[in-house]
């Protein structure tokens, strides 16, 4: 009796010490990523006009930090003596799973705003985005506030029996990220392979899809196999990885307008690039076109631009 109790707590030592591991590490590398990225942040975000794409760009980068630093305090302070009250762990959790939400909705809205840009901010693809954005925001707070009242908890905090809800939220991310994919994909067939802009999106919008899928498509199932879910896995993580894709999304387009020669900004374009510093430049459709010779539709620069202002 004696000897298993010594057993059990010796167990519960080694997982948190794993826990607090895996935590410190989640931190070091939002950290690590973001001086490998503060040359180009202070280039291309901090310069130029204020905007909602540079907010969501700073809130994914600073929020996660922020984000990160809490949970490291929290799992070395509040949750180091164990075991743990429920009390305690429920708001931990609810702490966690709000955090990766709201990192999970923000990276969506990038991908979705960089395709509604891409239809030329078409009002219907717009409105399908926003159901399709809204809709998993509701499946998400739905499964949620049924499930945290009778998610059981273990000494250490880990989810002793993993909902089925979660399915629910596995294929709403899953159905959107690939939902995303196609249209981006479905675009590049206009710019016949020509565009810049096109291949950006459409590779940065593939890396995504497949590290999201990758997220939700291993944690969860293998949650609900072994019924026992490691916050500090499935929901730490994500903050750190999320935060660190929404970033990159925004970069990699502001990257992308420095390398392309910007035209004279005499169009409706050109002045919403003035008040947003972020411009998809490419050779397919365009604001203000005249014909050429030919027949094709072209500004006076040949060129056109895709402003990504959010």
């Amino acid at each position: 009796m004696v000897f298993g109790s010594i057993l059990e707590k010796r167990s519960l030592q080694q997982d948190v010490f794993t826990r607090n591991v895996s935590s410190i590490a989640a931190l070091v590398v939002l950290i690590w990523e973001f001086f490998d990225g503060v040359q180009d942040e202070r280039r291309f975000i901090w310069r130029g006009q204020f905007n909602k794409v540079k907010g969501i760009y700073l809130f994914a980068r600073y929020f996660g930090i922020c984000a990160q630093i809490a949970n490291t305090y929290l799992v070395f302070g509040p949750l180091s003596e164990v075991p743990v009250p429920r009390q305690k762990c429920q708001m931990w959790f609810i702490y966690l799973s709000t955090c990766s939400t709201v990192f999970f909705a923000a990276t969506d809205l990038v991908l979705m705003l960089r395709v509604y840009v891409l239809y030329n901010r078409n009002r219907k693809v717009g409105c399908f985005l926003f159901c399709l954005l809204a809709l998993q925001a509701g499946l998400v707070i739905n499964c949620g506030a049924r499930t945290i009242k009778v998610v059981p908890f273990d000494g250490i905090c880990d989810v002793q029996t993993t909902p089925v809800e979660v399915v629910c939220f596995m294929t709403s991310a899953i159905v959107t990220q690939l939902t995303l994919l196609l249209m981006t994909v479905a675009k590049r067939k206009v710019a016949s392979g020509q565009s810049p802009v096109i291949h950006v999106v459409v590779r940065d919008g593939t890396w995504v899809f497949a590290l999201m899928f990758g997220m939700v498509a291993t944690t969860i199932p293998y949650s609900l196999f072994v019924q026992i879910s490691k916050p500090h896995i499935v929901l730490v993580w994500p903050i750190t990885i999320l935060s660190f894709a929404c970033c990159r999304l925004i970069l990699n387009m502001q990257k992308l307008g420095l390398h392309v020669e910007a035209p004279h900004r005499t169009t409706r374009g050109d002045r919403e690039l003035e008040s947003t510093g972020i411009a998809f430049t490419s050779f397919i459709d365009t604001f203000t076109t005249t014909p050429d010779s030919s027949g094709t539709h072209r500004d006076s620069r040949g060129s056109s631009q895709y402003i990504f202002d959010g």
